[in-house]
């Protein structure tokens, strides 16, 4: 057939279906379905129900969005955006004896903890989700003569090497605290708790843990 399909109108006007001039051995297949045929011309919304199935993106005038400073492919997904990460809260008061020097503290009372990230059997918080991590490690309020010792420091390690405070005996404050930022990779990274007592106001005595409180949670994701 040459030229085209002509389609009158009810009442005027025509509509013709037209092949190009050098055609190839193509298929227009039309839905089973009543409804309007959309073409370039027009300027009404195209919904969603219109766009059932996939539409590769490189037929898309803007094939990404970007979220956070990220770019991300329509269809693609993004890591950590919505993430909740962990908050816990936790003290230790009990009066056993302690003993001297640099150690790590591994007992307590766990107060909150929201995402089943801190181990109150051993006082040790392993997030799930990556994030940077906002901590704060206190000694407090706490006469440290009562104690039976004069020297005390506290110190918050990562994978077991120092990250917040430093572990040397550097106060003889009554309340002693450490607090900053920490990356945390949401698998693999641990926080522990370290304590260092010296000086000893009775040497040879018998030398009680002052109070300890130890919070922290997720400022936001990697």
């Amino acid at each position: 057939m040459s030229g085209g399909l002509v389609l009158g109108g009810a009442t005027s006007g025509s509509i013709e279906l037209k092949a190009p001039a050098i055609a190839g051995t193509n298929t227009l297949t039309l839905p089973a379905a009543t409804g309007t045929v959309i073409t370039s011309a027009d300027t009404g919304s195209v919904t969603n129900g219109m766009l059932a199935g996939s539409i590769s993106n490189e037929k898309l005038a803007n094939s990404t969005i970007t979220i956070g400073g990220q770019s991300v492919a329509l269809g693609g997904s993004i890591s950590g955006v919505g993430a909740t990460g962990a908050v816990f809260s936790v003290q230790r008061t009990t009066r056993d004896g302690v003993s001297l020097g640099l150690q790590r503290v591994t007992t307590g009372t766990g107060l909150i903890d929201t995402n089943n990230s801190f181990n109150s059997g051993n006082w040790r918080f392993t997030p799930n989700v990556a994030g940077y991590y906002f901590i704060v490690a206190k000694f407090g309020p706490v006469t440290a003569a009562a104690r039976g010792i004069t020297q005390h420091t506290i110190c918050v390690y990562k994978n077991g090497a120092a990250a917040i405070g430093t572990p040397s005996i550097n106060s003889e404050a009554n309340v002693v605290s450490v607090e900053g930022y920490v990356l945390m990779n949401g698998s693999t990274d641990y926080l522990d708790l370290y304590v260092n007592f010296a000086n000893p106001s009775n040497p040879g005595g018998v030398y009680k843990w002052p109070d300890i409180q130890w919070h922290g949670h997720m400022v936001r994701a990697a």
